[in-house]
């Protein structure tokens, strides 16, 4: 059994699958869950999003869009972990118990293990691809930065993220991301998910993916630097009605080298009222920002009202 602060995480195909565990066959009939159209992901969960994508990058491999639908087995599956505790019984990390719509597996003990995870997405949403996942599991609150660290140490797992050894073959082409509790997950798919609104919780940011060539912008100390990159960037931006880029704009009160301090910053804020407060990841810095806005002349106003509690507070353009 798994005890103190050791991280555990787990992912079919890479182990090997034993002997018939008894559980039911008979597969119940399907519940379609759908994300809808404003479906929202959490600022730790769109770290995970974006470290994952950074990683990718690095490799000048392309970014992996977000999947509403993905992100929605994320979370089922962990409310099914916390619920159920699968490493307590002997079971990995990508078991799940029988739910409304999909079947029940102890992985590492099922013949049809891998097969119970490809089809949990088409189990569960309409999502029309198999999904492979990495579970990332905590005692206590799990964060993003922690499992994608392990995740990125361990060869197998860097492997999948990077399509690299056994999955050169794979493209992945949609992600999602949960995180809550003790538990991270992530799934990739080899399908493209259908196009839905995907907002950042609490806020009214979508979150953009390009899957074209784009410029990231380098800011220091205010100022906006154009560079060219072959990989695509993640930011949290909205689109117009025809998906191309668009700038948005964030209040910058305080930026930061490390991620965790603008972290713990940005509950501070939320604390004293601040509940638009939020993360933005930019070249090397993590910026602190309350709020994010379409326009610049709604930035300003904003900024207006700001400026007698933060003084320094000044627009950042992405």
């Amino acid at each position: 059994m798994f005890s103190g602060h050791h991280p555990v995480f787990c992912f079919l195909g890479l182990i090997l699958l034993l002997h018939l565990s008894g559980h039911s066959q008979d597969v119940p009939v399907k519940t379609v869950n759908d994300p809808g159209d404003n479906f929202c992901v959490s600022q730790e969960e769109m770290i995970l999003f974006n470290l994952v994508n950074d990683l990718r990058k690095q490799s000048k491999l392309s970014v992996i869009p977000l999947s509403g639908s993905l992100s929605l087995v994320s979370r089922i599956h962990i409310e099914n972990l916390l619920t159920w505790k699968p490493q307590e019984s002997g079971c990995n990390l990508n078991s799940w118990t029988e739910g409304p719509g999909w079947s029940s597996c102890c992985s590492n003990k099922d013949p049809q293990g891998i097969r119970c995870m490809n089809s949990k997405p088409s189990e569960i949403t309409d999502y029309a691809g198999k999904g492979y996942e990495l579970v990332y599991w905590e005692e206590e609150s799990a964060s993003a930065i922690e499992a994608f660290e392990l995740w990125k140490q361990v060869q197998a797992s860097r492997e999948m993220i990077l399509n690299k050894g056994k999955w050169q073959s794979k493209e992945w082409k949609a992600m999602g991301v949960g995180v809550k509790n003790g538990y991270a997950v992530l799934w990739m798919g080899d399908k493209n998910d259908k196009p839905s609104n995907i907002l950042i919780c609490g806020t009214d940011s979508l979150v953009q993916h390009l899957a074209t060539k784009t410029q990231d912008l380098k800011v220091d100390d205010g100022k906006v630097i154009k560079k060219e990159n072959k990989a695509a960037k993640a930011l949290e931006i909205t689109t117009n009605a025809d998906n191309k880029e668009s700038h948005h704009y964030f209040i910058v009160v305080a930026s930061h080298k490390a991620e965790e301090p603008a972290r713990q910053e940005v509950s501070d804020l939320k604390i004293k009222g601040y509940n638009d407060a939020i993360v933005v990841k930019s070249a090397d810095r993590f910026r602190v920002s309350l709020g994010s806005y379409p326009t610049e002349s709604k930035a300003k106003t904003r900024i207006k009202e700001l400026k007698p509690s933060f003084p320094d507070c000044w627009l950042l353009k992405l």
